[in-house]
């Protein structure tokens, strides 16, 4: 029994060394993320301070669209416009964010209607609605994604989204291009 107590001791105090280094270590690494997400930033965009106001705008007229998507076709332009101001606000928004969550859900919800307007499905569709959805969220200061990690996501969302919208571009082109049987 006297062996006992010296040796309880000594395993709680070497199991609070153990929780003190790993709660160092989440901490480091959470510090690491923050560090990530700040740096991932689109070299092609403008950082614009964010417009709560004419981001609801853009809201609004992108649900008015997702509301008649046959309309899509004809506001390609706009919406290429759209994800350009979303990009710019992505871009100039603090890492984590509301208003960068925003920015990115405006930018995707565009993209997807664009997508949409070329090639009309049901997915580019269920992803803009979705995506608005979000925006809508973000707007009224709900993040579902908090966070370093969240920060992170949009980050990488945004990107991803760059690289798709260029894609969509090609296609758009190529969309455009009369067929060698054409006059």
């Amino acid at each position: 029994m006297r062996f006992a107590t010296p040796l309880l001791v000594l395993v709680l105090i070497a199991a609070a060394v153990v929780m003190y280094l790993n709660a160092h270590s989440a901490k480091s690494a959470l510090e690491s993320v923050t560090n990530v997400a700040v740096d991932l930033r689109e070299a092609d965009a403008t950082a614009a301070g964010f417009d709560s106001t004419q981001a609801r705008r853009v809201l609004s007229a992108l649900e008015s669209l997702a509301a008649q998507p046959e309309q899509a076709a004809s506001h390609v332009d706009d919406l290429q416009a759209i994800a350009a101001r979303a990009a710019d606000w992505a871009r100039g928004a603090p890492v984590p964010s509301t208003e960068l969550h925003a920015a990115v859900c405006l930018r995707s919800a565009a993209d997807a209607l664009r997508a949409y307007a070329l090639r009309p499905s049901a997915a580019p569709l269920a992803t803009a609605r979705d995506k608005l959805a979000e925006a809508r969220g973000a707007l009224a200061g709900q993040v579902g994604r908090p966070g370093a990690i969240g920060g992170l996501e949009d980050q990488i969302e945004n990107l991803d989204r760059a690289h798709q919208e260029q894609l969509q571009g090609l296609d758009e082109e190529l969309g455009r291009q009369p067929t060698p049987s054409e006059p």
